[in-house]
């Protein structure tokens, strides 16, 4: 985390306690015991400051607050301190509005654009069916469900954020990568995007012939007919088929034995580099985020994400047990990552066991994410 103001020092414990700087004539005492005097009027952002460190016991620690101290630096300690060191650190299942109901929210789920079998607006309809206050589109590789999701959530009261989800590998395996609030219309994040979406049609025809050779006869046409409109055509088309054609008992059947890696259909597609992936979303004044990373086979893959600067971790999913989360939420307060939460719900496509709305994600992902947000924008569009 980089201070807003050089004199900022961040303490070396949870507990707050750091040496103290200076001389102590040169600072407050009491309650303020670390900030420097400032004038008696309520008024001036010293003072301001001080009620701020004075809510949040947290900032005990962070001593020798250099004058000025104007507007402009005491928002940014806000933001860098207090919302992007606390918020990042969820614990509680939800969060009140003032007297109204616990809200819930979902970060990651699938439209049609990609292989969710609702379309953007309809996912929006469940959304709030479920009592959902947020949700994020996260489609693979395609922003082109968005649009529509934005103006239903406008209408029908549900907060939509922007995201893509990036299929995104590196030598030691693949993994996906969220961005939330990119520029997505960018040219050249729409250019990179198209990049593994137009490998995705010549894969499907050979993993198509691989079937047939097995005896197991599909044509791509017949795979492009249940994607339909969808961006990004991909395996659960595939499967979708071989289970309405009889030759699996169910999805998972498909995929076990074969479509996934190591399987006899099985072909490897054309994938953006993680790095590159960071960066583009980054560009984009977007944030970076590790899609479900109990999935990922190499935990050491994780460390290299964050070395190449991810900004997240999407710590509540489906897929974590109790257990794993912990783990990752430790993970993200030891390098001080935004922590997310998503179902990765696709509607019926994959015959996922949950409903939208069954995973509870901490309100206070979302205040994170949105803490980021606009931290990026009074830096200038870039984390």
């Amino acid at each position: 985390m980089s201070p807003s103001c050089p004199g900022l020092q961040a303490p070396a414990a949870m507990d707050g306690s750091l040496p103290s700087a200076g001389p102590e004539s040169s600072r407050t005492k009491g309650p303020d015991k670390g900030l420097l005097k400032a004038p008696e009027d309520k008024k001036t952002p010293a003072r301001r400051w001080g009620r701020v460190k004075a809510a949040h016991p947290s900032l005990n620690g962070y001593r020798n607050v250099c004058p000025p101290l104007d507007e402009h630096r005491l928002r940014g300690l806000y933001f860098d301190v207090v919302l992007m060191q606390e918020m990042r650190r969820p614990t509680e299942p939800g969060r009140k509005q003032e007297g109204g109901p616990v809200l819930n929210i979902d970060l990651h789920i699938h439209t049609t654009a990609s292989d969710g079998t609702l379309r953007p607006a309809q996912v929006v309809e469940e959304a709030r069916g479920a009592g959902l206050a947020v949700i994020a589109l996260a489609d693979h590789d395609t922003t082109d469900g968005i649009d529509e999701a934005v103006e239903a959530g406008q209408q029908l009261g549900v907060e939509v954020i922007p995201g893509v989800e990036i299929s995104a590998e590196d030598p030691r395996g693949d993994v996906h990568i969220l961005g939330y609030w990119m520029d997505y219309h960018h040219p050249d994040f729409q250019s990179f995007l198209r990049r593994p979406r137009s490998a995705r049609p010549e894969r499907i025809a050979q993993m198509c012939a691989r079937l047939t050779a097995l005896g197991l006869p599909v044509a791509p046409e017949e795979v492009h007919a249940v994607a339909g409109d969808a961006s990004s055509v991909g395996r659960p088309h595939l499967a979708r088929v071989l289970l309405e054609k009889g030759y699996v008992e169910n999805m998972e059947d498909a995929f076990s034995r074969y479509l996934r890696q190591g399987c006899p259909a099985y072909v490897k597609r054309f994938k953006n580099p993680t790095l590159e992936s960071i960066e583009h979303i980054h560009a984009g004044g977007g944030i970076s985020v590790i899609a479900h990373p109990g999935l990922v086979e190499d935990p050491s893959l994780v460390d290299t994400l964050i070395r190449q600067g991810v900004m997240g971790i999407e710590g509540y999913c489906h897929t974590h047990t109790q257990a794993t989360t912990e783990r990752f939420l430790a993970l993200a307060r030891a390098h001080e990552l935004i922590v997310t939460g998503g179902s990765d719900y696709h509607g019926a496509m994959l015959e996922q066991s949950f409903r939208l709305g069954d995973l509870k994600v901490p309100y206070a992902c979302y205040e994170a994410l949105r803490a980021a947000k606009k931290r990026i924008r009074m830096r200038g569009g870039r984390p």
